[in-house]
């Protein structure tokens, strides 16, 4: 099932409306003499604006001093929230293979060809490999630095992490855009992008009132023996949530009491108990989800027989499990819809 076309037409033509105006703006801020600044391949900000401080990190605040042209996107979804306000970063979180650019597909125009450095993070944060690109700005706002980490990457750069308070990558989506706008010199722009998505989630829970009130569960394959459950503070979960869906009670009470990740490990044998009117899980790869439906646990969920099994792929889990100003819009067209098929039965069973 997907939208009617004239409310794609219409989401598409506001996020481009936006962007058109954040760059118009931009051309008109800038004076002759700043001109060499406009060629920057990263993009820059009035001058204007700067210096400016982003407060309220949980390790430290950030003071950026000039325009940035060197970017470099340690969160998991930050370089979205960069290139949405016209900056093309030179080095990002390494998603995965899905993600040859380092961005999803609601971001590729926004980069016009250009490809940063990919930076693995499996084994922690490639700190002589950030050193190496010469940043002027680290963003770190959906991601899990911790002190050791960000002493380290402020010796680099300035650094701009997630707020006091938060937990690793969970911070809200509009809160990540506006303490990268402010790091940028264009917070009042991220503040219309923020706005903007805003009004696109509105007009999505208006039109899909099918999805009012319904229960969902929503996890990932973890290994031969568990699944990964997500807490109700998830940002995968909020996405959800936000369209007017609930939680499953079973999902809720095996995630009570966690307060150090945003997910909580279980045995295949607990599935019984987070039966909702649609089960929301993804995968690295087709032999995860063979893994994981292979289970007669699984087979057995009244959830699954009726077909309400809503699988998704990394690009689709991404988009809303590390949701954006970018990506939010993309997961309203096309993650949406599948999430229906589970609720009118139209599931697969496998």
């Amino acid at each position: 099932m997907s939208l009617p076309l004239r409310l794609l037409r219409a989401r598409t033509a506001l996020l481009v409306a936006l962007l058109l105006t954040a760059c118009l703006a931009l051309a008109a801020c800038g004076s002759d003499d700043e001109s060499s600044d406009a060629a920057a391949p990263s993009g820059r900000a009035s001058s204007s604006a700067f210096p400016v401080t982003v407060t309220g990190g949980a390790f430290g605040d950030a003071t950026v001093k000039e325009a940035p042209k060197r970017v470099v996107t340690l969160g998991w979804s930050d370089q979205d929230v960069v290139v949405a306000l016209g900056v093309k970063p030179v080095g990002v979180f390494d998603i995965g293979p899905d993600f040859p650019e380092g961005i999803g597909p609601w971001g590729k125009e926004q980069l016009g060809g250009e490809k940063p450095e990919l930076l693995s993070m499996a084994d922690g944060i490639p700190f002589e490999k950030v050193a190496s690109l010469r940043p002027d700005l680290i963003v770190a706002v959906q991601s899990g630095v911790t002190q050791a980490d960000y002493d380290k990457l402020a010796k680099i750069a300035p650094t701009v992490t997630y707020a006091k308070g938060r937990g690793a990558y969970v911070s809200p989506w509009d809160e990540q855009a506006v303490r990268i706008g402010q790091a940028l010199g264009q917070e009042a722009k991220a503040k219309e992008l923020v706005a903007s998505t805003k009004q696109a989630l509105a007009q999505a829970k208006t039109d899909h009132p099918d999805l009012q009130g319904k229960t969902f569960s929503y996890m990932a394959r973890q290994d031969a023996d568990q699944v990964g459950l997500y807490l109700p503070n998830d940002l995968r979960v909020k996405f959800l949530t936000d369209l007017g869906m609930k939680l499953s009670p079973g999902q809720v009470a095996a995630t009570k009491g966690v307060t150090d990740n945003f997910f909580v490990d279980v045995s295949y044998e607990r599935l019984g108990t987070l039966d909702a009117d649609a089960l929301v899980a993804w995968f690295n790869t087709p032999k995860d989800r063979e893994t994981f439906t292979g289970r007669s646990v699984f087979q057995s969920l009244p959830v699954v027989k009726k077909g309400g099994f809503v699988p998704l792929d990394l690009v689709q889990a991404q988009a809303q499990g590390a949701p954006t100003v970018l990506s939010i819009p993309w997961a309203i067209d096309n993650v949406v819809p599948l999430i229906e098929q589970g609720l009118k039965g139209e599931g697969p069973k496998e």
